[in-house]
């Protein structure tokens, strides 16, 4: 089974804590791939839930970028502010 997470924060004790669809989850850290940082989406093949051995996790570099670019025109038009007059 595939989920996808995305990597919400690393905490001081190693864990990674990952939110997705089903909720969220810590992982410890050494168990995501070499360079993964937070915001990434991260893919994870086999069941996290029930200590399965055979998961693999990857970064989906291109749904991480498209939601990065999302997020930077979001924060784009917070800066503008609303155009037109401003009638209070």
């Amino acid at each position: 089974m595939t989920k996808r997470y995305i990597i919400d924060r690393f905490t001081d004790r190693g864990f990674a804590v990952l939110e997705g669809e089903d909720g969220g989850l810590d992982l410890p850290r050494d168990l995501l791939p070499p360079g993964a940082r937070e915001g990434d989406v991260l893919t994870v093949e086999g069941d996290l839930t029930h200590g399965e051995p055979d998961i693999a996790i990857a970064i989906d570099k291109e749904a991480t970028a498209q939601r990065r670019a999302t997020l930077r025109d979001k924060r784009n038009r917070l800066r503008r502010g609303p155009s037109g007059d401003l009638k209070l």
